[in-house]
Parts: C-alpha cells; sequence; structure tokens
C-alpha cells in the first residue's frame, strides 16, 4: 500500500509541477457542477463534510445596521427600511423623535439667519422691516399636518361658540388668533376691525311655506 501510494504522488509531480492533481480538481470540480455527484479513490483519498452553521449571523448583521443607524443619528426603518426589533415596534416612535429632532436642528440653526435675510430683502425691495412678516418650517411628516388641522378646527369651533354666546368678543377672539403662533394667523393685524358678517336671508320659498 505504501509503494502504491509513493508511486502515485511521485507520478502527480513531475518538474516541480502538480500535473496529475490540477487535472483531478479540474475533473472533480466538473462532476461536482454537472452531476453533482464526485468521484475518488477511497484507498488513497478521504472526504470530509464540513458544515459551518451560520444561525447567529442574521442577528449579527441586523445589530451593525443598528449601530451604523445611531451613528448617523438616522432611525433604522427610514435608513434601512427596515423595522426596530422588540414587541409592537413599528418603527412610528423613533420617525417621530427624529422628525422633533430635525425640527429642533431648524430652529436652532436655520431660523435667525433665514430672518436676517428675510429682513435684508424687505430692506432692498421696499426700504422697512415689517415685523409682522414672519415664516415657519414645513412639517416633515404628514400626521403633523392632520393633527395640525384638527387643532386649528377644534380652536376655531371653539371661538365660535365663545363668540355666539356672548363670552368674548370677535376682536379677542381675533387677538387669540394673533398672537398664537400655531394658529395660522399669527401674521394678520389683530387692531383691524373687521365688519361682521351679513346674516342670510331666508329663502321666499321658505317663508310663504312658514306662513
Amino acid at each position: 500500500m505504501a509503494s502504491k501510494e509513493a508511486e502515485r504522488q511521485a507520478a502527480k509531480w513531475k518538474n516541480g509541477k502538480w500535473y496529475e492533481m490540477d487535472t483531478e480538481k479540474a475533473h472533480v470540480r466538473f462532476c461536482l457542477h454537472n452531476f453533482r455527484a464526485e468521484v475518488v479513490d477511497k484507498e488513497a483519498e478521504a472526504i470530509e463534510n464540513v458544515s459551518s452553521p451560520i444561525s447567529g449571523v442574521t442577528d449579527i448583521v441586523k445589530q451593525q445596521m443598528e449601530i451604523v443607524s445611531a451613528m448617523f443619528g438616522e432611525p433604522t426603518v427610514k435608513l434601512w427600511g427596515m423595522t426596530p426589533g422588540g414587541f409592537n415596534s413599528t418603527g412610528e416612535a423613533d420617525m417621530k423623535n427624529h422628525y422633533d429632532h430635525v425640527h429642533a436642528m431648524q430652529e436652532r440653526i436655520l431660523r435667525e439667519p433665514l430672518e436676517y435675510v428675510i429682513k435684508l430683502l424687505q430692506l432692498n425691495s421696499t426700504g422697512a422691516v415689517d415685523d409682522a412678516l414672519s415664516f415657519e418650517f414645513v412639517p416633515l411628516s404628514d400626521e403633523d399636518q392632520d393633527l395640525k388641522a384638527r387643532v386649528n378646527k377644534t380652536t376655531a369651533d371653539t371661538y365660535a361658540t365663545l363668540i355666539d354666546r356672548g363670552v368674548i368678543t370677535g376682536a379677542e377672539a381675533r387677538m387669540a388668533l394673533a398672537n398664537d403662533p400655531e394658529s395660522g394667523f399669527a401674521n394678520i393685524d389683530a387692531d383691524e376691525e373687521i365688519e361682521p358678517p351679513e346674516m342670510a336671508l331666508p329663502m321666499e320659498g321658505v317663508e310663504n311655506e312658514s306662513e
């Protein structure tokens, strides 16, 4: 058996190259790719099937993705399109926190320079600065716009009810809207007198029927 193995090894090595071994390797690759089978010499060769478990790779990759998201200050659902892990976790809270952070950065970094530029533009075009002119940053999410619209609708209904019951006047409601930066009417002139709307007259057909 030893002499046969020595002859086999000697046949493979010739002029510093493994001719026969390269041929066998090519044949093995061909059989594996085309026939999904492998033929070996059971006396001189052995095959070992080595398997590497990859059960924890998914958790490792997700953890690395979350670390990258934290490094850039971006939510995982926004940067990778992947909801964070955990019970009842949809990513909505992360997006809300992210939008609040961006809005805070807008107010802290951009508001003062933009106000300065607006004043320069007013001086260049009209020669005076209107302090009543202001601006607001566009909400980053549709939910903020919907919530703001519902709040303004509730406020308007409240003012209308208080005016109808004589608790406050229209001028006081107008003043409250002008002083509220979230009302959408912060740039109106609160001192301007507004004529009350005319009451709608009843229709002739309805009046005749009532008589």
